[in-house]
């Protein structure tokens, strides 16, 4: 996810937090404010009833001494916040203030004299006032357009549009749609890596990279989705479920290709690390397959040869194969990769042998014999073979 992480709240002071982080000046980017306005909110049915209602306004998240300098005039209030008193109060022309834990109406027509020397790209009287507002004082500060009809927040230096929430809606599930293909894609690139894996005793190292960056599409599209997501609120949640499925298990595909095809090896931590920073990878590079190689320290077309000039296959060690097998332990693959180094070797090994590699009975042995057995049989039906 990264991703940013996605607002689906459980604990009761979440939004205590969230306030916490903005006014300590830990917030940096205006995103991570959208869950205190997402549909479901208090605050979120005032600001719809106020657009509903075309009646404009400017609402200031919070209050400090920079914001008390800027305000003259208007009325003091310290009245308990409702959605429908806010509305009310947005029929006077000043900006309303709500208090730090967003509970009380501080303020309402008041007048904002921000400094002039603030810079602003807005326009419009209201938005310009909110703009330089936000940016002197450092607080969240929305502003309602009676004409545009649109719901802005500005935060820092930052502006964010909220979209109409039928519109969220389309855009969420065109977007689920096409996770769902970019999973269908990856899924069948796996079955036929596991084919070739299996069967073909060749350099597969392009085969990996480029799977690499089928996912890494994937995740590139899914944080494009959270935005709307947080945006959603509790209209979100069956996108965000959605989310969840197409993604599970992406992270420790990745992870166990590294294991297969990093020179020299790393172990299962250092490629953990190692998918967070490609996670990251902005597309320019993505798209590089040998920028991916570089980066994930994928050798690209190495083959080595012994005395005799035969060819030595490093890669695939074996991780991924391995890990498909039920009731197979991480310590277990360890120990066979550490004795045989790659797939070929580990399946041209005796039920006799891989016993005394694994420190287990022949029970156990023959399982996992039998379980790679089956595992060739339907990387071959995959391919139709």
């Amino acid at each position: 996810m990264p991703t940013k992480i996605r607002k689906e709240i459980l604990e009761s002071t979440w939004q205590e937090d969230l306030l916490r982080l903005i006014y300590s000046g830990q917030i940096e980017n205006i995103t991570e404010i959208l869950p205190l306005i997402t549909p479901g909110e208090n605050i979120r049915a005032a600001l719809d009833n106020i657009l509903d209602g075309q009646t404009g306004a400017i609402i200031i998240l919070g209050t400090n001494e920079k914001l008390d300098d800027i305000v003259k005039g208007g009325m003091k209030l310290d009245v308990p916040f409702t959605p429908s008193r806010l509305f009310e109060l947005s029929k006077m022309d000043g900006a309303i203030i709500l208090s730090n834990d967003l509970k009380t109406i501080l303020h309402a027509n008041a007048h904002l004299m921000p400094d002039r020397d603030v810079s602003s790209k807005e326009t419009g009287i209201r938005h310009r006032s909110s703009e330089q507002t936000a940016k002197q004082t450092g607080l969240p500060v929305i502003t309602i357009s009676k004409r545009r009809n649109i719901i802005s927040l500005f935060f820092k230096d930052q502006k964010y549009v909220l979209q109409d929430l039928s519109l969220l809606i389309v855009k969420a599930n065109h977007g689920i749609n096409t996770l769902r293909r970019y999973r269908e894609r990856v899924d069948q690139a796996l079955d036929q890596l596991t084919y070739n894996e299996l069967n073909n005793q060749s350099s597969l190292s392009e085969d990996a990279i480029s799977i690499i960056q089928k996912i890494l599409y994937f995740y590139v599209h899914s944080f494009e989705l959270d935005n709307l997501i947080i945006e959603l609120g509790n209209q979100g949640r069956e996108v965000v479920q959605s989310m969840y499925e197409y993604a599970f298990g992406l992270d420790d595909v990745l992870s166990l290709i590294l294991q297969d095809y990093c020179e020299p090896e790393i172990n299962k931590e250092e490629a953990d690390i190692l998918v967070k920073k490609i996670k990251l990878l902005d597309l320019r590079k993505i798209t590089d397959p040998k920028k991916i190689s570089e980066i994930c320290s994928i050798p690209l077309d190495i083959i080595d040869h012994n005395l005799n000039n035969e060819i030595i296959y490093k890669y695939p060690r074996g991780y991924r194969i391995l890990s498909l097998i039920p009731k197979v332990k991480k310590k277990t693959i360890e120990k066979i990769i550490y004795n045989k180094k790659n797939i070929y070797n580990i399946l041209n090994t005796t039920p006799e042998e891989m016993s005394k590699i694994t420190d287990q009975d022949i029970n156990f042995s023959n399982y996992l014999k039998r379980k790679l057995d089956e595992l060739v049989e339907k990387s071959i039906d995959f391919v139709g073979l």
